[in-house]
């Protein structure tokens, strides 16, 4: 029918839409807040002298390339979409496992999830294909809470 017709053009060109903003967005570069630089450069002075003098380097520190894990896999059919592709809530979900095992391990304490910030899928994943999620951590915070921990009980106070 026409209305279906209309309703698939119309389709067609948000998705052509998107791809184009998809494109845009690989080339802008978006400016640094002040505060998250001023973080930044604070991490780079902290990170000279285990890069450059390690026996005065804190013995707590670590840099961001030795924290680096990765998880390999095959898509798999069942995780596939009306498309026959993968379902991109599996793919957030083995990337988010993996993000939360490495902060776990080089946190020191369980991590505590806040937010995402955005996701973009840049290719279609097919069944078959080989996928290679890569995680690191980028900066840790441990709050103290064994403090408010009242050992008898078991219980905070």
């Amino acid at each position: 029918s026409w209305l279906e017709r209309d309703q698939f053009e119309a389709g067609k060109r948000r998705a052509q839409a998107r791809k184009e903003a998809r494109k845009k967005l690989k080339n802008f570069e978006i400016p640094l807040d002040p505060d998250i630089e001023k973080q930044a450069l604070t991490m780079l002075r902290e990170a000279y002298p285990l890069l450059n003098i390690p026996s005065l380097a804190n013995p707590h520190a670590i840099l961001v390339s030795q924290t680096k894990q990765q998880n390999c896999e095959i898509a798999q059919p069942q995780t596939k979409n009306l498309a026959n592709q993968i379902f991109g809530g599996f793919l957030m979900r083995r990337a988010f496992e993996l993000a939360y095992a490495t902060a776990y391990v080089f946190g020191g304490a369980r991590p505590r999830f806040l937010e995402v910030d955005k996701v973009a899928f840049s290719i279609p994943v097919n069944v078959g294909d080989l996928t290679n999620y890569q995680s690191r951590v980028v900066y840790t915070e441990v709050k103290d809470e064994i403090r408010d921990f009242n050992a008898f009980r078991g219980q905070k106070n």
